[in-house]
């Protein structure tokens, strides 16, 4: 599928398309996926997943075109997929307020609070998953 993709991007959008504009449809693309999600969040019905994930195919297309329109072939896109991986399962991630994640930075690490915060109503404010 991913040379199938590349030869529709070639011949509909031609071999010298600017990356800016993927990167414009990318960010369409993101924008209809993050309605459909909001629109159908608290709907499972097949057709409210069918709506999200054609949403995602949308998104996921343009990622590849941009990755081919780099010179980026299947292998090394997975192989980018399988090695960022393994770097974020290293990671240390810290569940922000609003629900989302972030990851420390690579040299930070993790410490106990300072014996001055124990039995104070210390409270960590994030959880941590490592």
């Amino acid at each position: 599928m991913y040379y199938t993709l590349k030869d529709w991007f070639d011949d509909t959008f031609g071999r010298n398309i600017d990356p800016e504009s993927i990167i414009a449809k990318m960010e369409e693309e993101m924008g209809e996926l993050i309605s459909a999600v909001r629109t159908h969040e608290n709907f499972k019905t097949r057709e409210t997943s069918m709506a999200v994930q054609e949403e995602i195919a949308d998104l996921t297309m343009a990622i590849i075109h941009l990755a081919q329109r780099h010179g980026i072939c299947y292998n090394s896109f997975m192989d980018a997929i399988v090695t960022k991986h393994n770097v974020n399962r290293k990671r240390t991630w810290i569940e922000q307020p609003d629900g989302s994640f972030k990851h420390l930075s690579d040299d930070f690490q993790v410490v106990n609070p300072p014996k001055s915060h124990i039995g104070n109503n210390y409270q960590n404010p994030h959880r941590i998953i490592k």
